[in-house]
């Protein structure tokens, strides 16, 4: 049964939700603990298998045409502690449309000198395997891009979709 959320609660959960950072540093700022933005109490996390998280930056939202330009990853094992981090530029290989650099900041200017996807495969599929994934927005967009830049190279990553937990589809359902 999920909880009763009160109105000011509600309040409190949305500012939290689109204000992120903002609405924590407000709180510090008026000597409240950030968490009390949340409208309930959490529990301890409890993991059957290990974590993998991880965001991406692109050139745009089409996950076959597009390119990643920033990986940030960590592997979470079971005790929670944090065993592997990636976080890197990527040469995409073709332009950064401006409407994507105003978005993330990161023009061509930036990653020309950086690796392409090619040389961070390994190192992220390795980190992933036998992980369950998390993160917010990835199920529609992160692992599709995420698998179709394994595809062309040459690399088989198929996660199980049911072991995805989506931080943004449980706002949407829980938010409508």
């Amino acid at each position: 049964v999920p909880p009763i959320v009160t109105h000011q609660q509600r309040i409190a959960m949305n500012y939290h939700y689109t204000s992120g950072i903002r609405a924590a540093m407000a709180a510090i700022a008026e000597g409240k603990d950030p968490a009390s933005l949340l409208p309930v109490e959490t529990a301890p996390i409890q993991l059957e298998r290990p974590l993998f998280l991880f965001d991406l930056e692109t050139t745009g939202v089409d996950t076959v045409k597009d390119r990643i330009v920033e990986i940030a990853a960590m592997r979470v094992e079971t005790d929670l502690s944090i065993s592997k981090r990636a976080h890197g530029l990527v040469n995409p290989g073709i332009p950064i449309p401006k409407e994507a650099s105003d978005i993330h900041g990161i023009t061509d200017d930036k990653v020309k000198d950086a690796p392409r996807f090619r040389q961070y495969a390994k190192g992220i599929a390795a980190m992933a395997e036998g992980c369950d994934i998390a993160g917010f927005g990835v199920i529609r967009f992160d692992v599709p891009m995420l698998h179709e830049h394994f595809a062309r190279e040459g690399m088989r990553w198929i996660p199980d979709l049911s072991r995805i937990l989506d931080a943004g589809a449980i706002f949407k359902v829980r938010e409508p």
